[in-house]
């Protein structure tokens, strides 16, 4: 099955880069890569330039904006979208075709975190819940939804009009398209795929998560007072259990920001 893949980039150029390129040509049956490319000056664009069916197109606007573009481009009957910072586990495709079936409008593979860091925010629920790493990583997207590797029912989304403005939450808002379409959006531990993300919680980034969250209604406020609660315990668990000083600050800084910039916005109301 031929598929058309999206795949949003800016700057894109990293370790993996060509690890994640090769790995989508190796087990993907690419029909056209659609590169969304938002002003690349760092060489992104002529590292594409050398793989086959190449398709670039600029769009300003952030994410939403971008992956919308790409829903609109594609012309395969099922199209894949794909994260620049990972590399998809062997036999991709072959692997996601198992789970087609009529009602299934789209297919996460898991991500399996390669940043220790990353990685090591996850190390205490892994003895809370008793799950392991990929069981925990699908448990969030139950909820969040994602499009690191994820094969979509194109007709599903093509009526899609994603707000302009989830520029961080425009995998939650596909998610929920598709299952109020009347569609499942698997979650799956196969196909897999390795995800060497590296998340950066700045206050401006906390701010509009806490932003989105409260427009949205994707979280609400007493469950991210919950969270900041428990962000001690987990924090502490986090340096015992791995010695991670970073994971455990980062894991900090995000709950105690995203809870500050939410509370202002609540105050403010």
């Amino acid at each position: 099955m031929k598929v058309d893949v999206v795949f949003l980039t800016r700057n894109s150029v990293n370790p993996y880069f060509t690890k994640c390129l090769d790995s989508l040509y190796r087990n993907v049956d690419v029909n056209r890569l659609l590169v969304i490319d938002e002003g690349s000056t760092d060489g992104t664009l002529e590292r594409l330039s050398k793989y086959p069916n190449v398709h670039i197109y600029q769009v300003k606007g952030g994410r939403a904006v971008a992956r919308q573009k790409g829903i609109e481009l594609v012309e395969t009957d099922w199209h894949l979208h794909l994260d620049s910072d990972v590399v998809l586990c062997d036999r991709w495709q072959e692997k996601a075709e198992r789970h087609i079936d009529d009602d299934v409008g789209a297919i996460w593979g898991v991500g399996i975190p390669m940043n220790p860091h990353v990685f090591n925010w996850v190390v205490p629920m892994r003895y809370v819940r008793r799950m392991d790493v990929p069981s925990l990583m699908i448990r969030n997207a139950r909820r969040r939804g994602g499009t690191h590797d994820t094969l979509l029912r194109t007709g599903v989304v093509k009526d899609i009009k994603i707000p302009s403005d989830l520029h961080i939450y425009e995998d939650w808002y596909i998610k929920r398209h598709v299952e109020n379409k009347g569609y499942r959006f698997l979650t799956v531990k196969e196909p897999y795929c390795y995800h060497y993300s590296n998340p950066i919680f700045s206050n401006e980034i906390c701010r509009q998560i806490a932003m989105l969250d409260k427009k949205y209604g994707i979280q609400s406020f007493l469950l991210t007072a919950r969270n900041l609660f428990l962000a001690p315990a987990k924090c502490c668990a986090i340096l015992l259990l791995t010695r991670d000083r970073i994971a455990m600050k980062s894991q900090w800084d995000f709950y105690w920001r995203v809870f500050k910039a939410r509370m202002s916005l609540e105050l403010a109301y």
